[in-house]
């Protein structure tokens, strides 16, 4: 992958030009800087393209040379800092200099070129793991005709190339998760199987699969998703006419499992202007919910002595005992095609006092008459999630005022 990648790369690479007066080591930053600037004018990209942006930057910052004088303490955290933002400053001359016009097609086409062996490579594996519905495979499917179209001929020994990359993926995941099954003679560990590897792969992979899904939703709504301008980026929204923001996103590009019976739901939480929490469901079981409900479980105050973790707590019979109840209200709204609720408003209100570390459960049912589990009783419908991203825009929108 990393070979054909920079292949396909070079001749959109060789098109910048001198323009990019960067040290060698610094290219890379640069270019990806640059490519987000001319994203944030003419908003070129997904959304689901630009979550990869900060895989690559992690990944192009340790590249450079003040990186790794930093690492080793020959420069301060300062330092460091003003550097990256000395090449930011170059990026967005770059792209203010030529703005939304065609000069700015190759620093766009080498960002992309980033991102699709990232993200392909999600996809072969989303497929590879199998029971995908056929309006995910159908979203799959539109990203991959999207890619085919821009490369053109290139793009059969390419889309060749990024699904050997990703069986050789899985398959290093898979010899990584057998090697902790050293001990096979036990009775203890005779039926044990480690994947944590290989399931944070598939894992991985499905999201990147769910949030095209996701963002197909959006758009069939005659709606799209782009980051804030200005002071509020840093807050992914959901934008209508004039890029004007109706929601902002809390949490998408993942599934809950449906209480009655494991079933995935797609479904995003998103925050509106004036601060109540929607539940946005779509994608193939959506209607599923028409006659259900969402709940929200939080315990607040806290943390109960003789817990040294919010995770220890969450595994005590006690967790869902003491925890406040928030039942979300089916609105006449179809927000994203399918169902859409909202939680009270106090909800909001009740997470920041609980703090960002407190762990809550979210709760899906088809069915309102549908019990909640005895407190205590394992269900793989009720996992954890955190509000660390709705701190994140509390500090973003504390900073405007």
């Amino acid at each position: 992958m990393r070979h054909l990648s920079v292949c396909l790369a070079l001749c959109a690479s060789l098109m910048l030009g001198p323009i990019l007066a960067a040290e060698p080591d610094e290219q890379n930053f640069l270019k990806l800087k640059a490519g987000e600037a001319f994203d944030a004018q003419c908003n070129l990209f997904k959304q689901f393209e630009r979550n990869f942006f900060s895989i690559l930057e992690t990944d192009y910052k340790a590249e450079t040379a003040i990186y790794a004088d930093w690492q080793s303490g020959m420069v301060d955290e300062v330092a460091y800092q003003t550097h990256l933002d000395g090449l930011i400053a170059e990026a967005n001359a770059i792209a203010d200099e030529i703005g939304c016009r065609p000069p700015a097609a190759p620093h766009v086409d080498w960002l992309r070129s980033q991102i699709v062996p990232l993200l392909y490579t999600d996809l072969v594996i989303a497929f590879d793991t199998g029971g995908l519905s056929d309006e995910e495979k159908a979203a799959g499917l539109t990203y991959e005709n999207m890619m085919a179209s821009h490369y053109g001929e290139n793009w059969p020994p390419a889309a060749e190339y990024f699904q050997a990359d990703a069986a050789r993926q899985l398959r290093e995941a898979q010899e990584q998760d057998s090697a902790f099954d050293v001990l096979p003679d036990f009775s203890f560990l005779d039926d044990t199987e480690y994947d944590f590897a290989e399931s944070a792969l598939r894992s991985k992979a499905a999201r990147t699969l769910n949030s095209i899904l996701f963002e197909i939703a959006v758009e069939r709504q005659d709606l799209h998703l782009r980051p804030g301008f200005g002071e509020r980026g840093g807050i992914v929204e959901i934008q209508g006419a004039y890029n004007i923001a109706v929601a902002d996103i809390w949490r998408s590009g993942e599934t809950f499992a449906l209480l009655e019976d494991g079933t995935r739901i797609h479904a995003a939480l998103t925050v509106l202007p004036f601060g109540s929490i929607r539940v946005m469901v779509f994608g193939p079981e959506a209607e599923r919910l028409a006659g259900g409900g969402v709940s929200y479980l939080l315990p607040e105050g806290p943390l109960p002595e003789g817990f040294s973790s919010e995770t220890e707590f969450y595994a005590d019979p006690a967790w869902r005992q003491s925890a406040s109840r928030f039942e979300a209200t089916l609105i006449d709204d179809p927000c994203l095609g399918g169902p859409c609720f909202e939680l009270p408003y106090d909800t909001m209100t009740a997470i920041m006092r609980a703090g960002e570390g407190r762990l809550a459960q979210l709760v899906f049912r088809e069915n309102l008459s549908t019990p909640l589990p005895p407190p205590g009783e394992p269900n793989a419908a009720l996992t954890p999630i955190r509000p660390t991203a709705l701190f994140r825009r509390a500090e973003i929108l504390a900073a405007l005022d």
